[in-house]
């Protein structure tokens, strides 16, 4: 029960990423900003951050830049389960889908995946610019390995009630 779940989100994260992700990204110009400042890239999911200050301000880009990208992976994954999984009846499945919403790893992940492309500090404006990404391959094969892990502990889970109601008929 669960392959067939694990797989249709996988697929569905994937064509998400790939085909509309992008496309509904609009070109911005912002005054002051860098030409490449909210521009997206095909093959990646972008943030991009801007903090005004003195030098010190690219610090605070790069924590903030952390905390912006575990915000769209989890829109992106919403919208993903939303447009697909919204009415699902039955319980198990549900909480599956729960579950995978649920990512305690993912601020390890962005640290660990996560590049800066692009940092400017304009000194004119007292700003510093930033553009950081993860390649879709990266979080899709991450997802998947989520999606594999999940399906493993759910099925044991539910194999170890099972001997423990069968323990329990026995009694």
């Amino acid at each position: 029960m669960f392959e067939s779940i694990a797989l249709a989100l996988a697929k569905a994260l994937a064509t998400y990423l790939f085909k509309y992700y992008v496309m509904a990204t609009p070109v911005v110009k912002i005054e002051g900003a860098p030409g490449w400042y909210y521009k997206e890239s095909s093959s990646e999911i972008c943030v991009f951050a801007n903090e005004r200050g003195g030098y010190n301000a690219v610090d605070a880009l790069k924590g903030r830049s952390g905390i912006l990208m575990a915000e769209k992976i989890d829109g992106i994954l919403q919208v993903a389960v939303y447009d697909n999984y919204r009415e699902l009846k039955d319980p198990k499945e549900k909480e599956f889908v729960k579950a995978f919403m649920k990512d305690a790893e993912l601020p390890v992940f962005i640290t660990k995946t996560m590049k800066f492309r692009n940092i400017v500090y304009d000194k004119d404006i007292q700003t510093a610019f930033s553009k950081a990404c993860i390649e879709k391959n990266e979080l899709i094969s991450y997802q998947e390995e989520r999606l594999e892990k999940l399906k493993y502990s759910l099925s044991h889970e539910r194999a170890g009630n099972a001997f423990d109601e069968l323990e329990e008929s026995v009694k």
